[in-house]
């Protein structure tokens, strides 16, 4: 609504400006036309948090942020019934709340003004997070910056607390208020608000120059301006009145402890003697003063020091040796805390000391005598001798000045200190004895075995005051068991395992591969000549060529491997844990290295001759007795076919007696001249050339015919011929690069794969550095190839192994990249030059799409990798075009020749000389 005031007053100006200030005091809120508070009251003022001087002058939107949009556009405003206008206001503690106002436009002389006749809270308005911390609060509190400790906002009890108003506590830190740096506090509350239930005691100085003393609670809090600290004084009090109140509580305490009329103790939570009285320092036979200070374990008698724990406990007749006297009294111990629930200590009390009891050791020496030569011992119920016999001293080797006192753990072995004593005391309330057996040592060192009997003993009101122990020495029926449980398991002339141990064993195994999908073998091994060195030699003779033999063995199997003895003439090895069946075939190879030794005791020398028996889980058997059967079935086998080794199955059978025989045949095909090497050309594509010569042995065997490639790498791997093979083939390889050489091939690569066996030794690479000077050969004439399952089994030393060939100068290439197994990770982490692409993937080039751009993709990578790329198996012109498109580097394959002899190859070579080269844009 619109008035007009003073225009039509025809009096004095002086009777106008009095009128003047008489309405304005009307109105809560005037506001110019500029915006500028041209008078506030006292009421609405108190409301936003500001002296009203401190507001005039100022521009009403830093109080109403919408002012302007609301009263000055009215248009524009949110207007309600009875012309009210609901806003928002920026209170002195930056915290908002919504209000209604009533407004009015005033014309005073000419001039426009909007007035404010009346505000109160929006009847909606729910409270916002910032508010809500200091509403109705009746403690001081504090919204600070986590970051810059600036006081964001206070309280009303904040502000009287501090003597200062909001205005001011906005411009000062809360460190301002402390005696900390602002470091040192900020460090303060943030532990504390990640630990809020902790609290923070400082010092605070008031406006007035006092100091209070104050404890805090900090908690981090998201408000809607961002994250603050919510700081409470929970307790505030005056510096004087606190050091009086720790005065008064310290005298207090002091009075209470001293009318206190029986023994009694207190210790701080570190166990140290705060205070003690007359009453008990006589028990312990000291004075007050050189009690104090000292650890109460270290004083107190051990039935007691053994009681404390940090808990209240209350016991009824302790049986307490004091002088070599046995008494009976009353302990009790509760903790002391302060008003946070804080353990500060223990005060332990004694009640009065009651007369001397002597039935214990009555009644021990009459059971003693009863019992005439069994060891008698009486302990507490913490374990603690209180009294032991003549008998108990002969068989611990302790006089009983020794163990009274001392707990029973003193003569208990080290390897059973986990021994139980509070359960057997709760087995003994329960069932009113307990009885077991364990290890001892004696006091001169020596252990022994005891069988203990465990009762209790009651006082004349029944309850349970000590136990009495029967100790029985078991010592020889022990080892006498012991000696039993050996030879019903074990063979006395070789220490191996007997077919009833074995059998367990083997269904252990067979239990653990079900689960892992692993498998298990049992190899039988018949030694027809034990009966022979028995009967010409004699059994001590025999036996120890047995087991010499069996030494010789075990060095060739691994620790999970068993050996046993099945009988006279034979014996068993158990398997666990194969990956699949051809590692049996590895584990035979290594048996029939041992076999083919001679036997040596003292200057003789012995041979035996040995048959194996294969059979194996899952494929052939679920259980451990067919195991054994089949295993025995395959040694009749071998015997009645007149082979070194017989399997269980016809197929499996004759696969294992082929590569039996040829595992020892390759021993003997290097000296009779069947083995040779061959060689494929490799073709660089962009001059149709030969760029390298791959070398690769074939075994030409009498019986089986051409052996090569994979199938005789794993027969001479496993007859553990592979390295010396491998030097041969690599030396071989020199002769003939030399011979190219020579006709004018200076240029051509040599190719070799390197072995398993070969990269197990840690100098090949110098072996192979001194063949090459031996041929005076460049390294950088040779190019390695490594196999796929040489790079994913990662040896220890393959990374180094691989630099030192690298630095002295050879090429290094991934084979058969693409196959399951291949890491790009092992392009990053050895130093390959290139990488040769599987003939899987070559092989359906023109068929699988997939193929062709796992291909391409495989030639980009390299080339992004700054490596070169030979493809493998290449056999057709149509491969060989595809893979020039692709960009591939090399190719190698039937399309250009076979795997063929140095003269072969000497053919080829002059016959390429002789082409023009070919064009293939």
């Amino acid at each position: 609504m619109n008035k007009e005031f003073l225009n039509f007053t025809t009096h004095s100006k002086a009777h106008n400006d009095a009128l003047l200030n008489q309405m304005i005091k009307l109105y809560h809120l005037i506001v110019n036309e500029q915006g500028d508070i041209e008078h506030v009251s006292d009421s609405f003022a108190q409301f936003l948090g500001y002296l009203p001087n401190n507001l005039i002058g100022i521009k009403v939107q830093q109080i109403i942020p919408e002012f302007s949009n609301t009263f000055i556009c009215s248009d524009q405003a949110s207007i309600l019934n009875n012309n009210l206008f609901k806003q928002k206001v920026k209170l002195a503690n930056r915290s908002y709340k919504v209000v209604e106002f009533s407004t009015i436009e005033i014309s005073i002389l000419s001039q426009a003004y909007k007035g404010v006749s009346h505000f109160s809270l929006a009847q909606d308005y729910q409270q916002s997070d910032e508010h809500q911390l200091f509403e109705q609060s009746g403690i001081a509190e504090f919204l600070v910056c986590p970051v810059t400790l600036t006081i964001n906002a206070a309280n009303q009890c904040a502000q009287n607390l501090c003597g200062l108003e909001q205005s001011a506590l906005s411009q000062m830190l809360f460190s301002d208020l402390c005696e900390y740096s602002c470091a040192q506090l900020l460090n303060h509350l943030k532990n504390n608000s990640q630990s809020p239930e902790d609290s923070l005691n400082l010092e605070l100085i008031v406006a007035s120059g006092e100091l209070k003393l104050m404890q805090l609670e900090v908690n981090l809090v998201r408000l809607s301006d961002g994250a603050a600290l919510h700081i409470q004084a929970i307790n505030v009090s005056d510096q004087k009145e606190q050091i009086f109140k720790i005065a008064h509580a310290e005298n207090l305490n002091q009075a209470l402890f001293n009318n206190l009329k029986l023994p009694s103790l207190m210790m701080d939570s570190f166990g140290t003697i705060e205070r003690i009285n007359p009453e008990m320092a006589q028990i312990l036979d000291q004075t007050c003063d050189q009690l104090v200070g000292q650890r109460a374990r270290n004083i107190l008698p051990s039935e007691l020091s053994a009681l404390i724990p940090a808990m209240t406990y209350s016991s009824d007749q302790e049986v307490l040796c004091v002088n070599n006297e046995l008494i009976k009294i009353n302990f009790i111990q509760q903790p002391i805390r302060d008003h946070n629930n804080q353990s500060l200590g223990l005060l332990l009390t004694i009640e009065p000391i009651a007369k001397k009891q002597q039935p214990l050791q009555s009644k021990a020496l009459e059971v003693s005598n009863s019992m005439n030569v069994f060891a008698i011992f009486v302990i507490d119920k913490m374990g603690n001798f209180l009294y032991v016999n003549e008998c108990f001293e002969r068989q611990t080797g302790y006089k009983s000045p020794q163990l009274v006192g001392q707990n029973l753990r003193l003569i208990i072995d080290s390897s059973a200190q986990s021994l139980d004593l509070k359960g057997i005391i709760e087995v003994i309330n329960q069932q009113n004895m307990w009885r077991g057996s364990f290890k001892n040592t004696s006091h001169q060192g020596g252990s022994y075995w005891i069988d203990l009997t465990l009762k209790p003993m009651l006082d004349k009101n029944d309850k349970i005051e000590s136990y009495v122990g029967v100790s029985v020495d078991i010592t020889q029926q022990k080892e006498l068991n012991k000696a039993g449980a050996y030879l019903a398991n074990y063979d006395m002339a070789t220490g191996l395992a007997n077919p009833v141990l074995a059998k367990d064993r083997l269904e252990g195994m067979l239990s653990r591969a079900g689960r892992r999908k692993l498998t298990v073998a049992v190899i039988y091994l018949d030694i027809s000549k034990m009966i022979i060195f028995t009967q010409d030699l004699g059994l001590i003779k025999s036996n120890q060529i047995l087991v010499t033999y069996c030494n010789m063995l075990k060095r060739a199997l691994r620790n999970e491997d068993a050996l046993v003895r099945i009988s006279q003439t034979r014996l068993a090895i158990l398997l666990p844990d194969l990956p699949n069946t051809t590692a049996i075939e590895v584990v035979v190879a290594k048996i029939d290295k041992v076999n083919n030794q001679l036997i040596s005791i003292s200057d003789d020398q012995y041979d035996i001759d040995v048959r194996q028996g294969v059979s194996f889980y899952p494929e052939q058997c679920k259980d451990a007795d067919t195991l054994f059967l089949n295993a025995e079935s395959s040694l009749q086998r071998a015997w009645y076919s007149n082979e070194r080794i017989g399997c269980f199955g016809d197929q499996q059978n004759e696969s294992a007696v082929r590569n039996f025989n040829l595992r020892r045949d390759i021993v003997t095909a290097l000296e009779r001249d069947q083995i040779e090497v061959l060689y494929q050309p490799i073709l660089e594509l962009a001059t149709n050339k030969v760029f390298a010569l791959e070398a690769r042995l074939q075994w030409n065997h009498e019986v089986h015919g051409s052996i090569s490639g994979d199938d005789l790498h794993t027969i001479a791997e496993a007859s553990g011929i592979m390295k010396e093979l491998g030097l041969w083939m690599f030396e071989q390889g020199c002769i003939d690069l030399t011979h190219w050489r020579e006709q004018g091939h200076e240029s051509l690569i040599l190719a070799i794969n390197i072995s398993h066996g070969q990269l197990r030794d840690k100098n090949v690479a110098t072996i192979f550095g001194e063949i090459l000077a031996r041929y005076r050969l460049p390294p950088q004439l040779i190019s390695l190839e490594l196999p796929l399952s040489y790079i994913a089994t990662q040896w220890l030393d393959l990374d180094r192994i691989l630099q030192e060939f690298s630095l002295m100068g050879m090429s290094l290439q991934y084979d058969r990249f693409g196959e399951r197994g291949a890491y790009i990770s092992d392009l990053r982490n050895f130093p390959f030059t290139g990488l040769k692409i599987s003939a899987e993937y070559i092989s359906q080039l023109e068929d699988d799409p997939s193929a062709a751009n796992l291909v391409l993709a495989i030639i980009s990578m390299a080339k992004a990798l700054n490596m070169k790329v030979t493809a493998v198996g290449v056999d057709h012109l149509a491969q060989m075009l595809q893979l020039q498109e692709m960009g591939c580097h090399f190719i190698q394959g039937d399309y250009s020749l076979g795997y063929s002899s140095r003269d072969a190859m000497d053919r080829f070579l002059i016959q390429e000389d002789g082409y023009q080269q070919l064009s293939w844009q």
